[in-house]
């Protein structure tokens, strides 16, 4: 009898790739050479406009799944092309946004629960497109950015529970800082000094004091700049403020928000008693029991890591949590990004 000298391993991954891809020879091959590789279906390519540099996977018709956005630096547009609900997709929708559209980000900027976008071009602006609820968008506003903005992220930079802008400005060596004004529309831009070329613009919290930092990688001078934010260094309360404030039951918004890894919750209760703290789906299903105990009264914070009770990762989306007591409940939103 002739032994199979196939490891039993490849084996059942070979015939995985059978059952799941269709018998597709290339898929098993490349399973049986690469054994601990993980098997992907053959590659299918949607058409884009000219010269995409930049895609972002968001929720943007609010079906719960996740379409495309994409920045097409040689047509000035950004792509939109929806999911048809198993990871196929529909012919892309353009729409102008601005000269040398290089970046696109996705977030809910005005605040009606629905993802706009903004997108970095390669001229002095970052421009707005707000979601009109169903993936459909409306005209672009533009704002002034630095030279040759290249990259944005959106974030609650300062603190007031809406998304601001950081934007990379790879030909002023500099970041734009635009700050919302709570309805998705933007101040003028404050500019930091960054290292040379700065091509790629990211927001965390670096320092753990519960602000949201900027991390710039800078392509001319090989290095990265890190931009420490202050917020809350700078907005100190005095100690009847202080008082008052942990006198009271309040439940914070979560923070970063949207977020893709790990969020923190924070809340504050005026007396003890049995506190539960839940995550739920937009159905009102329980996702994640994070709190449900008897709590001491004062602040209190808990990090969410976009995993079920089951300990597996949720899908990206929006979600809401409810802080409860005897005395107080208050429901807030969150989104998780990935």
């Amino acid at each position: 009898m002739i032994r199979s000298k196939i490891p039993p391993k490849t084996w059942k991954l070979l015939i995985l790739a059978i059952l799941l891809l269709g018998n597709n020879p290339a898929v098993a091959q490349a399973i049986q050479t690469n054994p601990d590789s993980i098997p992907f279906a053959p590659v299918v390519n949607y058409v884009a406009d000219d010269g995409p540099t930049s895609v972002f996977c968001a929720d943007l018709d609010g079906d719960n799944d996740q379409d495309l956005a994409m920045a097409n630096e040689w047509s000035d547009h950004v792509s939109i092309l929806k999911n048809n609900g198993e990871g196929t997709f529909q012919t892309k929708v353009d729409y102008e946004a601005g000269s040398y559209s290089f970046s696109v980000f996705c977030a809910d900027l005005d605040g009606d629960n629905d993802q706009d976008l903004a997108v970095a071009g390669g001229a002095r602006n970052v421009s707005i497109l707000k979601n009109n609820g169903d993936g459909t968008f409306q005209t672009k506003v533009e704002y002034g950015a630095g030279d040759c903005p290249i990259s944005v992220f959106c974030a609650d930079l300062d603190g007031d529970n809406d998304q601001d802008l950081a934007v990379a400005n790879n030909g002023s060596d500099n970041v734009s800082i635009l700050k919302n004004n709570g309805d998705g529309t933007f101040q003028s831009a404050v500019n930091y000094e960054t290292g040379g070329g700065p091509f790629s613009v990211f927001c965390a919290d670096l320092d753990g004091d519960g602000d949201l930092d900027i991390a710039i990688a800078n392509r001319n001078s090989d290095n990265v700049s890190i931009l420490k934010n202050l917020t809350i260094e700078t907005n100190v309360q005095d100690e009847s403020e202080v008082r008052e404030k942990y006198d009271i039951f309040h439940l914070s918004q979560n923070y970063p928000n949207p977020f893709n890894q790990i969020t923190k919750i924070e809340f504050n209760l005026a007396r003890s008693g049995f506190v539960s703290l839940t995550i739920y789906d937009i159905l009102g299903r329980n996702v994640r029991t994070l709190v449900s105990e008897h709590l001491s009264p004062g602040y209190k914070s808990v990090l969410w890591n976009g995993k079920n009770d089951a300990g597996k990762e949720v899908a990206s989306g929006i979600y809401f949590y409810q802080l409860k007591t005897k005395d107080f409940t208050e429901t807030k939103k969150l989104v998780l990004l990935k």
